[in-house]
């Protein structure tokens, strides 16, 4: 005890020493009169970094606190009317009174050229017109291209490695964590700032009492853009084979109202509703026991390479604003889609080092989408005082089928309609130095599947069938509430919340596995009827130690969990009671304002869900059977994670490198049993563990002279585990390392360019069976040339280069290339786009497993020209109320 209270005062010292605070009055001459709205900067001696700014109050006082390890720093002093001074002061808290000379203003002829990035405070500023090139259309384009932030395949942002936690427009979430939305259709033109706010705690009421080292992104819009409709449309057609792809879009923006509408229908590869994304962490996951029907997967080229699809695709956003921080949301979207796949796949299992088990199948697939979400929010947010009350709507009623063909075909048809309702209520007050949190998560959840395979030849089922046609009806239907309430206290350098919650949920699962014309009636070993209750009780101590440049939050939950499962056909009666304590600790050390460290150690131990535990016969599609164990899955997970990020945003360099590392020990074991090609699915009780490792570095430097950005990424993966295969038990690891450079740039005004490299290797080693698998090497070059004959006028010259090494399949190289125009005529757009022009038809990629390896070719669009005409529009400017 007497260490860790000689940890904290050593702490309370360092504080102590850290943080100055200069206050004085400024005063004008002759008169000697205190003068208002002066500014006031601390900057480093050097004035590469601004630590705190502020401005002097009526009587001319002012007061600025920082925290810097610099022994002398600046104070630069600007008004209107008013010499402009700077003073270097020793970085001790003292009184300074400062006394300004009138000074005259001389208009003359003027040029400032900001710079493209500033930062004040914890806020970033990236200026979207010195990052914008003449074929930037979308913001999402210049996002790509400003350093610090990166922009994934899926649409999601990060910053310092992790997820944006908010993507405002005009500090409002009008579409509440989809914001590809935004990102696809707001153009760069209408776009002034992009602001990156650190630390941001979304919550107002929270800002002083509980740390987030999650950003959020703010796009501020040109004064043009705002208390007006802008709106485009565009019809695009094409040939080969006959190719359409139409929009239309409508914003509208003023301080109490925000307004997104949207709708996008194209044949041409592209997926309109991946704008649909829910990008935000901790949104809920959807239920994991799903049937599903063999069928080609995602190559790793772009999707519009290989997506054969019909979209329509339309998105209502709403958000009105009242006083007091009051605001409401609705927010709706739907989208239609036939999506079609054609593929070749080999697919080999090392059943023994001398036993190969190979299974060629010719694949083909037909995906219908249906599906309709919406949402209705009203929110208060004011500094003391946050509510939130929110219902939304999920439903899906999709279908696939699906042909396999290896000596016979094989049909496969698939239904799986899914609906899910929730509502979300939050309340945060505060009173003095005290905090009351209160949060209760309702949700209903049903899903019904019907897989039909036709023929089945499973060992176990063919001996029973007579047509051959076997159905498996699967119904999932669940409710659960969560429910907490906390009390916290912030008194300075420490602060305390306690949480206690309940959680319930129940679950009923129900399955059959019969032959079609119902001539053959199932065993109980093909039907499940599961029962399954949950009660969660917890309470949660959180202390956080702010001490100088560190903090310290340590977090031990304890949770009582207890579970009653019944099955009624595998006479399956359980009770199980369990306490579990997960502590977390987490450490930052900022070591200056662009600098910091933190660190995060924590335990996890929880219990499996229903679907780990149905004993009965399970077909998931027509060459697997599964099996669960009639034990719980129980996981104890042990991690850590560290990170150091450098954010110097007046020299444009940013570099992130972090590390995770998870040990994870389970009571069950999956076994992979082989009858032909067909394969069951088993769990066994026996306590297994498993190691994963994830290291990525990324740096991004900006270059103003050439209005560039350079960006590097590298990262290692690891995955040990273990599994059961044919009764032997093996233990295998995985192991990735990737290397990625990538570069824009416009060095001339009349072209830019834009270039990166991706070198990935990845290796699969089983122990005990050493040589059966080689090494799959994957290189990626793009490039991309843009010519700017006049400001109307843009030509772009694309290239890939795929190139895949691996045993099984050799080198393959594969190229692709894309050309095309845009001309612009007063507001309307005119383009041309010529893709894949070498008409290449197919792509192979090669992977591992744990035991086997996948090859597969994937059926490509052909070449194809697309012409489109952009409308763009603009209403009348409204008064920005």
């Amino acid at each position: 005890m007497r260490y860790l209270y000689f940890f904290l005062l050593l702490f309370q010292w360092q504080q102590t020493k850290s943080q100055t605070i200069w206050s004085g009055s400024i005063i004008a001459a002759p008169d000697m009169k205190g003068v208002a709205g002066i500014q006031i900067t601390v900057r480093t001696k050097t004035a590469d970094s601004i630590l705190t700014y502020s401005r002097t109050e009526t009587s001319g006082a002012y007061r600025v606190q920082f925290t810097s390890a610099a022994d002398t720093l600046g104070i630069f002093i600007s008004g209107i009317g008013m010499e402009n001074k700077v003073i270097y002061l020793a970085n001790h808290s003292q009184k300074v009174n400062i006394t300004l000379s009138p000074n005259a203003i001389q208009l003359k002829e003027l040029k400032v050229k900001p710079p493209r990035i500033s930062r004040i405070k914890d806020t970033l500023n990236y200026l979207v017109d010195e990052f914008t090139d003449q074929n930037d259309r979308t913001i999402g384009d210049v996002l790509k291209k400003m350093p610090g932030i990166e922009v994934k395949e899926n649409g999601s942002i990060l910053y310092n490695n992790k997820p944006i936690n908010k993507f405002y427009i005009e500090q409002k979430d009008l579409l509440q964590g989809r914001y590809g939305i935004a990102t696809n259709n707001i153009t760069a033109a209408d776009v002034a700032t992009v602001q990156v706010m650190e630390n941001h705690q979304p919550v107002k009421a929270l800002t002083n009492s509980e740390f987030t080292n999650e950003a959020a992104i703010n796009i501020k819009l040109k004064d043009a853009a705002k208390g007006v409709v802008v709106a485009n449309a565009q019809l695009g057609i094409g040939i080969k084979p006959f190719l359409w792809d139409n929009e239309l879009f409508g914003m509208f923006f003023k301080s109490g109202r925000q307004m997104i509408n949207t709708y996008k229908g194209n044949n041409t590869g592209q997926d309109p509703g991946a704008e649909f994304r829910h990008l935000y962490t901790g949104n809920q996951n959807q239920q994991d026991l799903k049937l599903s029907i063999q069928e080609p997967g995602d190559p790793p080229v772009n999707q519009n390479r290989y997506l054969f699809n019909r979209a329509h695709a339309i998105s209502v956003n709403n958000l009105w604003a009242f006083e007091n921080d009051k605001q409401l949301n609705l927010n709706l979207n739907y989208l239609k889609d036939v999506q079609q796949r054609n593929s070749l796949a080999n697919t080999g299992y090392y059943l023994t080092q001398e036993q190969l088990l190979e299974i060629s199948e010719k694949l083909s697939s037909t995906r219908r989408i249906n599906q309709f979400e919406g949402a209705l929010k009203y929110n208060i947010n004011s500094k003391k005082y946050y509510l939130n009350q929110e219902l939304s709507f999920l439903g899906n009623w999709g279908t696939s089928k699906g042909i396999a063909v290896q000596r016979d075909s094989v049909i496969q048809d698939l239904s799986q309609p899914n609906y899910v309702l929730e509502n979300r209520f939050d309340l945060v007050k505060q009173y003095g130095t005290g905090l009351f949190k209160l949060s209760s998560v309702t949700r209903l959840e049903r899903s019904t599947q019907e897989l039909i395979v036709s023929p089945v030849s499973f060992p176990l089922l063919s001996a029973h069938s007579g047509s051959g046609i076997w159905n498996q009806d699967l119904t999932d239907q669940q409710w659960s509430t969560k429910n907490k309430m906390s009390f916290g206290w912030n008194q300075n350098k420490f602060k305390h919340n306690y949480t206690a919650g309940i959680e319930l949920k129940e679950r009923l699962i129900y399955s059959d596995l019969q032959e079609n014309n119902r001539s053959f009636v199932s065993g109980d070993s093909l039907k499940n009827q599961l029962k399954w209750n949950a009660a969660e009780v917890y309470f949660n101590p959180d202390f956080i130690f702010l001490t100088g440049k560190f903090r310290f939050n340590f977090s031990v939950p304890v949770k009582i969990a207890s579970l009653q499962i019944r099955e009624k056909y595998n006479h399956l009666d359980q009770v199980k009671n369990r306490l579990f304590i997960n502590p977390s600790i987490y450490l930052n050390y900022e070591v200056n304002p662009m600098m910091n460290l933190n660190l995060n150690l924590y335990r996890k131990s929880t219990l499996g869900e229903a679907d780990q535990i149905i004993p009965g016969i399970i077909m998931q599609n027509y060459r697997m059977l599964m099996r669960s164990s009639s034990e719980l899955q129980e996981i104890e997970l042990k991690g850590i994670s560290a990170g150091w990020n450098y954010n110097n945003p007046v020299k444009s360099l940013f570099i992130n490198i972090s590390n995770t590392a998870n040990w994870k020990m389970s009571n069950l074991i999956y076994s992979y049993a082989f009858n032909g090609g067909f394969q069951v699915l088993t769990a066994y009780m026996l306590p297994n563990q498993s190691f994963s490792n994830r290291l990525s570095t990324r740096i991004s430097k900006g270059i103003d002279a050439i209005k560039g950005t350079f960006t590097m990424e590298a990262g290692y993966s690891a995955d040990k585990g273990e599994q059961i295969s044919q009764e032997e038990f093996y233990k295998s690891i995985y192991e990735t390392i990737s290397f990625k450079p990538a570069f824009s740039t416009r060095f001339r005004p009349w072209i830019s360019v834009a270039g990166s490299l991706l070198f990935s290797s990845s290796s699969n080693k089983v122990y005990g069976i050493p040589d059966i698998f080689k090494p799959v090497r994957m290189q990626l070059q793009s490039s991309r040339l843009n010519f700017f004959p006049s400001k109307k006028l843009t030509i772009y010259v694309s290239h890939e280069r795929y190139y895949v090494q691996n045993i099984y399949t050799g080198s393959k190289t594969v190229h692709f290339a894309n050309t095309g125009m845009q001309y612009r005529f007063k507001s309307i757009d005119f383009n041309m786009d010529y893709t894949n022009l070498f008409n290449t038809k197919d792509y192979v990629t090669a992977n591992y497993d744990a035991i086997g390896y996948r090859i597969v070719g994937y059926l490509l669009r052909p070449a194809q020209l697309m012409l489109k005409v952009k409308f763009n529009l603009r209403g009348k400017t409204r008064n920005n109320e």
